[in-house]
């Protein structure tokens, strides 16, 4: 009766260390799972800002290139404007001599 009584005693503690053990490996199982989410969240974060990033200095590049492209039209037609004006005031002064040229005759 002591022999069996030992053998359960000893079968008990084994069962205990048993499922001690796979408490622990799944504790480090859920640590291990907790730990990858975490990376793959902040890779996904990083990506994120990387891809806000390049966005914004698309964005920024463009704005100037519009800024440039606008800036060139405005001078073009500053140009144009002023071409057309002195383009005017040269057939106005031609008039002018040819007016002047025949009240003299």
């Amino acid at each position: 009766e002591k022999r069996k009584a030992e053998e359960k005693r000893i079968a008990e503690e084994k069962r205990i260390t048993e499922e001690k053990r796979k408490a622990e490996e799944k504790r480090i199982a859920e640590e291990k799972k907790i730990a990858e989410e975490k990376r793959i969240a902040e890779e996904k974060r990083k990506a994120e800002e990387k891809r806000i990033a390049e966005e914004k200095s698309i964005a920024e590049e463009k704005r100037k290139a519009d800024e440039k492209r606008v800036a060139e039209e405005n001078s073009t037609a500053e140009e144009k404007r002023i071409a057309e004006v002195k383009r005017i005031e040269a057939a106005d002064k031609k008039t002018e001599e040819k007016i002047i040229a025949e009240e003299k005759r």
